[in-house]
Parts: C-alpha cells; structure tokens; sequence
C-alpha cells in the first residue's frame, strides 16, 4: 500500500492535472449529450405527475383516497464521477439519500415532515403493519408507524452501510 507521500511531486502534479482534465471533460460531455438527446428530466416528471393524477382520481372515484396509504420514492443517487467515482454504492450522503413522500390521511397530517432515519428495509414491514399484518420477526427493518403515531418513539439512532463485490469486476475488497 502506497500513500500520496511515496509519489513523487512531478507525478502526483501531473495526476492531478490529469483528475482536473478529466472533470472537465466529463462536464463538457453530459453538456453535449444533453444538447444532442435533451434533457428528458421535465417528459420524466411530467409524465409521472400524469400517472399519480390518474391514480388520485381513481382512488378519489372509488372513495378510497383517505384509506389509502401511498408512498411515493426514488433510486438513490448515482454518481457520474463526481469525487473520481462512479455507480451508487458508495457511502457519501448523496448517494444514500433518497426522496420519500407519504400520504396517509388516516395517521399522517398533511405537511408533517420527521428528521428520523428510515431505510428502505423499513417499506416492507410499514406497509404489512399498516395492513394489520404481522411483520414477520425474519423481516429485516421497522414499521414506520410509531413515527406517525407516537410524540416521541424510540428510533434508531444510526445504521450501518457495507458492500463489498470481490473478486468480481469493480474489485471493491470488504
């Protein structure tokens, strides 16, 4: 194992040189890519608000729309090679972030927002709790529930992230 005080300046310069020329370029591509094909972000949610319209309706047709618990989520960032990096696995908050909205008139008041950290293993056992299915004690995660109902519930306080894919190609070593 080698640290940056076992290169040499004029390397470690010419290296950094090469990181700026590369940051430069990858900007300077996703410009022209976007130029090229567009930006289809606004088709994206614009289709997306068509389809949850079409789904409120329904639900609103069918006098289910208070009953209904929804939740609406994205993937976790990728990255595109911001900090040298590439995919979505590693663990900065921009990639383990992800945007979460619930609507569930029955136990959520409208605009309320928590600061607790709840983890995608937790989707499962919510939504078979809310049910009134028991969540299996096999299932890995926590019913969110307590955080809609409870002042102050005792949640969890931190998680732990690990991945690892060795001897595979990306050769990410635990």
């Amino acid at each position: 194992t080698h640290t940056m005080a076992d290169i040499p300046e004029k390397q470690v310069k010419r290296l950094r040189a090469l990181i700026q020329e590369a940051e430069t370029n990858l900007a300077a591509a996703k410009e022209l890519l976007i130029s090229l094909v567009g930006d289809d972000t606004e088709v994206m949610a614009s289709s997306k608000d068509e389809n949850i319209g079409k789904v409120f309706t329904a639900l609103t047709e069918t006098k289910t729309l208070d009953e209904t618990f929804m939740l609406f989520t994205g993937d976790n960032g990728f990255f595109h090679g911001e900090w040298q990096r590439f995919d979505k696995r590693f663990m900065h908050e921009v990639s383990s972030r992800v945007p979460m909205v619930i609507r569930y008139p029955k136990l959520i008041k409208p605009g309320t927002v928590s600061d607790k950290m709840v983890l995608n293993v937790d989707i499962a056992p919510t939504m078979l709790d809310l049910a009134g299915v028991k969540v299996p004690t096999t299932m890995h995660g926590r019913s969110w529930a307590p955080l809609f109902t409870e002042k102050d519930p005792d949640w969890r306080k931190d998680w732990l992230y690990e991945y690892f894919e060795y001897p595979q190609p990306h050769k990410v070593k635990p």
